[in-house]
């Protein structure tokens, strides 16, 4: 599961990928952490000047599982999890 509290972050993400050509591999890196790990996990997404932060949670804990950012890469348009 997704979680996106800065919904305006998102959408300027999503349009500078769709800009840049990287679209596709940012839903992929999205989807990866929206289903990683057990059902019961959520995936809450911060913006970061380099794309997001987000934080692993399983459902219903208050303590997190990891952490990381999901980092584009400028010098080749990828997207990058990275813990």
């Amino acid at each position: 599961m997704l979680i996106v509290p800065d919904i305006s972050h998102y959408n300027k993400m999503l349009a500078a990928a769709v800009a840049d050509g990287s679209f596709s591999a940012l839903m992929s890196k999205l989807n990866y952490l929206a289903n990683y790990g057990e059902e019961e996990t959520q995936c809450t997404l911060y913006a970061d000047d380099a794309g997001f932060s987000f934080v692993m949670q399983h459902v219903g804990c208050t303590s997190y599982w990891f952490n990381g950012g999901l980092v584009y890469h400028s010098y080749d348009g990828s997207w990058g999890v990275h813990t």
